[in-house]
């Protein structure tokens, strides 16, 4: 798991249930790039890519990454959208912007750098002619269904500022529901089904591991035999 640098932030994605919804939809990938970090919500909790890049306008923040050992930016989320837009589908980028004033409940400020809607659109407009894989985070509006017309879009509940109080959050996703995912740690929609999926994924793995050498090379060969069918990224 990597390095927890701050505890909480406005907007982050902390929540018991929110990052895992997350993060089980993220497909493999080479690079991996968070471009409004703040607490890190999920790069902290996804295993690691081969290179990370994490980014936030506020350098305050940037700084408490100093020792992590990733590429660190300082600078506007678009400009390094465009930077990364030849990359391809072996990077991957996740964006979780400020909301939009209009899409919050109370319109007092809550963050120290906010966007104001031509800063979101030129964000989107970026995102829409990239090559990498993107997901993004926000509450469902106009403004990003415009941009972003035929991305998937996956809804589900998250907690507020107020951990009493609930409210729909929007992933954005320009890619179909991933076959394979780059971590598999927090697949579940619950909490009791995540605990299942451990538990029968720990008894398989300990009997598999209890068989003979020749017995476990048999069973290996027969599921990639199995799965010939499906695209395997080659950099899984």
């Amino acid at each position: 798991m990597n390095q927890q640098p701050i505890t909480t932030y406005n907007g982050g994605k902390n929540g018991n249930g929110t990052y895992q919804t997350i993060i089980n939809n993220i497909p493999p990938h080479k690079k991996y790039a968070e471009l409004f970090v703040g607490s890190g919500a999920i790069y902290r909790r996804l295993l690691p890519a081969v290179i990370t890049i994490l980014n936030d306008i506020d350098a305050a923040v940037i700084n408490t990454y100093a020792d992590t050992g990733v590429i660190l930016n300082n600078t506007d989320a678009a400009e390094l959208i465009r930077t990364l837009s030849d990359d391809g589908p072996e990077t991957f980028l996740y964006l979780d912007p400020p909301y939009l004033t209009e899409t919050l409940s109370c319109k007092r400020k809550y963050y120290k750098y906010t966007m104001d809607k031509s800063e979101h659109e030129k964000m989107l407009i970026e995102s829409a002619y990239n090559s990498c894989l993107i997901m993004i985070s926000h509450y469902e509006n106009d403004m990003y269904d415009y941009y972003l017309k035929g991305w998937r879009k996956l809804k589900f509940m998250t907690t507020t500022r107020n951990p009493k109080l609930m409210r729909e959050e929007c992933l954005y996703m320009n890619y179909p529901k991933p076959t394979y995912l780059h971590d598999y740690r927090y697949l579940g929609n619950d909490f009791r089904e995540r605990e299942q999926i451990k538990l029968k994924t720990e008894r398989f793995v300990n009997k598999f591991k209890g068989m003979d050498a020749t017995t476990r090379t048999a069973i290996l060969s027969a599921i990639l035999n199995s799965v010939n069918d499906f695209h395997i990224p080659n950099f899984i």
